[in-house]
């Protein structure tokens, strides 16, 4: 991923290693060997190199879910290795270019044109990761695009789940979509059950099958959050939204009354769910 940008994606939602056999696991095991050798020589030798890989490896012990994050892989973790990665690599580059660049000049001499070759390969890989470049910054223009591409990515995760059920419930088809709604809370990721606003839900929500899993939701979200006392604007309109699904009107009344002296963008959003809040409990009594 850090050198070819192979294996990069919105939302990562890879299955669990269950296996010794899992290809990801047998492909670190040569890679973890030569970089082990390396860092013996490394230190047999004295060479600067073996402090970049040590710290490379222990920023990647920062985010390897000793301490689980909840995405286990995600393209920003390797904000913290690639320092070390990257000093390291080029270090060592310098040996290998030692050691190649006299057999390149026996080759050079022989074929004229291979010193050309190498430029154009590195022009031409230049380019691609300019093109590479320009298609992930596509992605950014909307949520919807980083939805599909992990959709389309991890079939199997939760964002797969949710766009499934939500064409199916496009389609009318509430029995199919329920399942990849159920399964997508079942994951973990409740947040991407809006309680008021999935698309195509509206017609449902006297359904008791949709009612019991909203309710499910509001009170995984409330659980989330309980307790935290550095919680976003928007994270304490969702507690609030919560608190209000399963009638809990002082609670979620308190709770956005804090977002609003919290501050931040949702202001006029926050206004506008006190006056209904407010107007239930009044019609309800």
């Amino acid at each position: 991923m850090a050198t070819t940008s192979i294996g990069v994606s919105a939302f990562h939602m890879p299955p669990p290693v269950r296996s010794w056999s899992n290809s990801w696991w047998i492909a670190s095991v040569p890679i973890g060997l030569v970089l082990s050798w390396r860092v013996v020589d490394g230190v047999v030798h004295r060479r600067d190199e073996v402090a970049w890989w040590l710290g490379a490896g222990t920023a990647f012990m920062m985010v390897s879910q000793i301490f689980p994050f909840y995405f286990v892989v995600a393209d920003r973790y390797l904000y913290f290795i690639l320092p070390g990665l990257l000093v390291a690599s080029l270090l060592w580059w310098g040996d290998i270019k030692r050691l190649v660049g006299r057999r390149f000049e026996a080759l050079q001499s022989r074929v004229p044109l291979a010193g050309l070759g190498v430029r154009v390969a590195i022009v031409l890989l230049l380019v691609l990761f300019a093109v590479r470049s320009g298609e992930r910054a596509e992605l950014w223009k909307n949520e919807d695009s980083l939805t599909f591409e992990s959709a389309i990515n991890y079939p199997a995760g939760a964002t797969g789940n949710l766009v499934r059920g939500l064409q199916l419930l496009g389609k009318g088809d509430l029995d199919g979509a329920f399942p990849e709604l159920r399964e997508v809370v079942n994951s973990g990721h409740h947040q991407y059950i809006d309680l008021f606003a999935l698309p195509g839900l509206a017609p449902y929500l006297q359904d008791k099958r949709i009612v019991r899993l909203r309710h499910r939701v509001a009170r995984l979200t409330i659980e989330q959050f309980e307790g935290d006392r550095a919680l976003t604007q928007h994270q304490m309109r969702s507690v609030g939204s919560a608190h209000f699904y399963i009638g809990d009107y002082d609670s979620a009344i308190t709770v956005l009354e804090d977002a609003l002296r919290r501050g931040g963008p949702h202001r006029e959003a926050i206004l506008a769910d006190l006056e209904l809040i407010r107007r239930t409990q009044r019609d309800r009594g």
